[in-house]
């Protein structure tokens, strides 16, 4: 870079010996020096930092490229028309090769430094190497040295834009048939249903059509563009954002208000869902005045609906389903954004949708085929259930797609049937009340399969699991069992651990003395610190601190050095400090429970201070609190009272 300057000095104080002894040369200088501006006009070194961060400085497979302005010409041939694959608006995709790979280039058609082109780049760039979702285009790499940002992007073999598969020659494509729209809008909802929970903030892409789809050769649909895409924070009225999207899909309250919710998008795949219906392209009718979601109302209004489904559509024995569909497009441009569904809700119906098409076509043809379908669909509806989007979200935003070593993996009903031998009795480790330890291998690594003793649906069940999953996938310790993977195919999600050679802290204290040695002062010492540890961890490690609330010798896992960790998150909550209404049901074993809890119901971090109290007397007298507690007994009361008589040797190590 200081080369670059010194060289921008020297031409700008109108040295001759440079201008003439080598103009070309000059030249070479002045384009990278241009080259360099862009780059960090177009935050090239935030970028580089972010990759350096998450992946590290070696490229991989998967990870995001920084391209040079000579790899873009050398892939496009030097911007060569015959290579222009698709046009829309100001854009033009260029087809190319990168490391053996078939990419698509955008790029703008005319590169104009307008900062609001430059902004819809980047922020296309952002969002896309922050989400990752098999229904959104991948993108490669990007190029900041021009003055408009380029993308590279994955190319899907035999893709065509959902809108030329519409609305292009019909003498050329084939018509469009139900179950390839129905597919396609699912692939969407899907795509929204992501950006709107991935973050900790919704995203609104605020510009869907048909024309930012791609379909592959069976329908799978991906969108290709967020660059008008905003974080919002949800019931924060003051926000406004000026109108961006396509007339003809854009949500009439958002052009009212300019206030952006997850709802503006819900509007847009309604309309999307009409266009699906009827064939009929929405950007043209408003061109012409019209409105497509107007004459739609209009025509349900008067019992007219046949009249503007795409005949096609008439001509298949999907009628039900178009009927459900058709409905569904309704709620979403409701008027009011209030009465929208959410689109996790509007994926949860075109699910239900798919389940009549799948069943019926099977009915009386294949008992068998039928069965795995519903047993398939099960998986399904469990894995959406159980938050799989979300955590396959957190997943690719946190590590990518790629399994590498340490990264939480996603595991089917059948490996971990396949790895607990069905469930094989024999394999059955340790267990304690609801739950049970299955030993299993994955990977060639021995781990625990922590399951339920009933895979009984019963929501508390699942949000302990849940709770226990979301914590540990966030919180990473020593002194914390390591999650490696969970299943989420299941009624009750399942987990999946390191695998901890000894046996929990309880077994030490109150197992058959016979079986094994006394737990020396030392390793109790040393498991109470190791535990201590892990709370302080959870307390600070967070913006919030999540406390525990059951602490117990039960949840507690020695290794073969008498290292302590814990085994189970499922009861903590994450609190606000200093809020007095932050109230909960009392949950615990008794006998560690804090009782200014149990009368309060309030949590604090406080909490969980008074269980560990209860685990260090534990430790020191090696008497059960839960059996104490089962017979009227309590513990720390026993002791407080020995020491008042300055008798606490006779309680100490008993």
């Amino acid at each position: 870079m200081k080369l670059g300057l010194l060289a921008k000095l020297l031409f700008l104080s109108g040295q001759a010996k440079w201008e003439t002894k080598n103009t070309k040369k000059n030249k070479e200088v002045l384009k990278f020096e241009s080259k360099e501006e862009y780059f960090i006009k177009n935050g090239g070194i935030l970028l580089e930092k972010q990759i350096a961060v998450s992946q590290g400085k070696n490229i991989e497979a998967g990870q995001l490229r920084i391209l040079s302005a000579d790899e873009i010409e050398k892939a496009t041939n030097h911007y060569d028309p015959d290579q222009i694959v698709h046009s829309y608006r100001d854009v033009s995709f260029y087809k190319g090769t990168f490391d053996d790979k078939v990419v698509v280039i955008k790029t703008p058609e005319r590169p104009d430094p307008n900062p609001e082109h430059v902004e819809l780049f980047l922020t296309d760039i952002a969002i896309r190497t922050v989400l990752c979702h098999n229904n959104m285009i991948k993108i490669h790499g990007c190029c900041l040295e021009t003055c408009v940002p380029l993308t590279v992007h994955e190319s899907p073999p035999t893709s065509k834009a959902l809108h030329d598969c519409l609305h292009g020659d019909m003498a050329l494509l084939k018509p469009l048939s139900w179950t390839s729209r129905l597919r396609a809008a699912t692939d969407i909802a899907y795509a929204l249903s992501y950006m709107h929970n991935a973050l900790s903030q919704p995203l609104v892409h605020r510009d869907i059509m048909s024309p930012r789809i791609l379909v592959d050769s069976v329908f799978h649909a991906k969108l290709t563009f967020c660059g008008y895409s905003v974080a919002i924070t949800p019931g924060n009225k003051d926000q406004r954002w000026p109108i961006h999207g396509t007339p003809g899909y854009i949500d009439p309250e958002y052009i009212k208000t300019q206030e952006v919710t997850e709802k503006c998008d819900v509007y847009s795949f309604g309309v999307l869902m009409l266009e699906l219906l009827t064939s009929r392209d929405p950007f043209e009718m408003a061109r012409c005045g019209n409105d497509l979601v107007d004459e739609f109302v209009s025509m349900v209004e008067k019992n007219g609906v046949k009249a503007m489904l795409d005949t096609i559509l008439l001509e298949e024995d999907n009628i039900d389903e178009i009927q459900g569909f058709a409905r569904l497009a309704l709620k979403c441009v409701a008027k009011k954004g209030e009465k929208r569904p959410s689109m996790i809700g509007v994926v949860e119906e075109l699910w239900l949708i798919q389940d009549q098409s799948g069943q019926a076509k099977s009915e009386g043809k294949n008992t068998k085929k039928n069965n795995e379908v519903q047993k398939f669909e099960a998986k399904e509806e469990y894995f959406f259930k159980n938050g799989g989007i979300l955590l396959e979200k957190q997943i690719a935003l946190s590590q990518g797609k790629e399994i590498e070593a340490g990264q939480l993996i996603i595991l089917s009903a059948d490996e971990i049937e396949k790895a607990t031998n069905n469930y094989d009795p024999e394999l059955l480790g340790t267990s304690y009340p609801g739950v049970s330890f299955y030993k299993g291998t994955f990977d060639n690594k021995k781990v625990v399969i922590k399951t339920p003793e009933k895979l009984d649906p019963n929501p508390e069940h699942v949000e302990l699991f849940l709770t226990d999953i979301a914590i540990r996938t966030v919180l990473c310790h020593n002194n914390m069992i390591r999650i490696y993977g969970c299943c989420l195919e299941t009624c009750v999600p399942l987990t999946v651990h390191e695998f901890s050679p000894s046996k929990s802290l309880h077994d030490h204290l109150h197992g058959d003395m016979t079986l094994q040695k006394p737990l020396s002062w030392t390793s109790r010492l040393r498991a109470a610190t190791d535990i201590a540890y892990a709370l302080s961890n959870m307390h600070n490690a967070l913006s919030k601190p999540v406390v525990h609330r059951d602490i117990m010798s039960l949840g507690i896992l020695l290794d073969s050095l008498y290292r302590a960790k814990l085994a189970n998150l499922g009861h903590s909550v994450v609190i606000t400090p200093g809020k007095k209404d932050q109230r909960w049901p009392v949950h615990g074993t008794p006998g560690y429970i804090d009782p200014e809890y149990i009368e309060t119901q309030e949590v604090t971090e406080k909490c969980d201070v008074y269980s560990f109290g209860v685990l260090i007397l534990e430790l020191l007298t090696s008497r059960d609190p839960v059996e104490m507690a089962r017979c009227g007994k309590d513990l720390v009361y026993k002791f407080v009272l020995k020491l008042e008589r300055n008798d606490q040797r006779c309680i100490i190590l008993s």
